[in-house]
């Protein structure tokens, strides 16, 4: 027990003695009193003492996931080839959490979005990422379609994994309409699709990709392109992007 906690402890002691000694009508003596006061006052600056010592906090320790983005270059190589191949608006990029295999960690995400306008059907966009993957040297893996957690299967989705060397990509293609009142809970979803107008059908595209950050580092097969933005641009456009082989 330290000494603060110590002199917590008697005091009650010494006060109790105090109030007994004045119900028999006998008075402590001057030196009793003097010891408790001065030992009243020590324990009250100790107190004050204490409570204006901060208290630090040991900040958890951050553990980086065994999947980590591709490179900068390597991911903006992967949405530029899609702004400059797909008849969608700005692709934009995001950070989102992946899992593979039992392991856990960040991969860069691009999405592109577009009406049935833009689109005659899933399959059409299916082949023209397939065909950007294949150009940049990524392989499908038919064994993992559901490969990094972000896309799913189910009426109007489907999932493609692809990958090259210790990097993995998930190709997630979703439709739907653009309301979802616009199709009846009956009806199957493509022969609802099949008859509403092109600008009523929503096409989301989203590519993820990662790398395996325990196995060593396997820069992409491809040649990366150069991208130049606008002044303060935060996305590509089809006529902001340069490619250069």
């Amino acid at each position: 027990m330290n000494l603060l906690r110590w002199m917590r402890a008697i005091l009650p002691f010494l006060f109790v003695g105090l109030a007994l000694a004045a119900c028999r009508s006998t008075l402590p003596d001057e030196d009793d009193i003097d010891v408790i006061v001065a030992l009243t006052q020590t324990a009250a600056a100790m107190e004050t003492e204490a409570a204006a010592v901060p208290t630090t906090e040991v900040p958890e320790e951050v553990t980086p996931g065994d999947l980590q983005p591709l490179t900068p270059a390597e991911c903006e190589q992967l949405a530029a080839f899609m702004v400059n191949r797909l008849p969608v608006p700005p692709v934009q990029q995001y950070e989102v959490d992946v899992e593979h295999d039992g392991l856990t960690g960040i991969g860069c995400q691009a999405i592109a979005v577009g009406t049935g306008e833009a689109f005659t059907d899933m399959m059409v966009v299916e082949e023209a990422m397939r065909g950007i993957l294949d150009e940049l040297g990524w392989t499908e893996d038919p064994g993992a379609p559901i490969c990094l957690g972000t896309g799913g299967w189910g009426p109007g989705a489907n999932s493609i994994c692809f990958v090259q060397g210790n990097a993995i990509c998930e190709l997630f293609i979703h439709v739907n309409p653009v309301d979802n009142a616009l199709c009846p809970d009956d009806e199957p979803i493509f022969v609802c699709l099949e008859s509403l107008d092109p600008s009523q059908v929503m096409y989301t595209i989203e590519l993820t990709c990662a790398r395996d950050a325990n196995a060593a580092m396997e820069p992409l097969d491809s040649d990366l392109v150069r991208i130049e933005f606008a002044p303060e641009a935060t996305y590509w456009s089809i006529d902001e992007i340069l490619l250069v082989n």
